[in-house]
């Protein structure tokens, strides 16, 4: 039984350092999604350029 205890201990721990690191993923993912919309926008400030799904020229 204690053999058990320690394991099932062990695998706990484990599920909640993956969704710890899964966690951290997503928000590294979102973080670099929001910085090249970031510098997207600011490039395409200058050009007259807008964002919205796809590139459209102002008119």
């Amino acid at each position: 039984m204690a053999f058990y205890n320690g394991l099932s201990e062990k695998i706990k721990f484990s599920v909640v350092l993956l969704r710890l690191l899964l966690y951290l993923k997503i928000k590294a993912s979102e973080a670099r999604s929001m910085a090249f919309y970031r510098c997207l926008r600011e490039k395409d400030k200058d050009k007259g350029y807008s964002f919205n799904g796809i590139l459209q020229r102002f008119e």
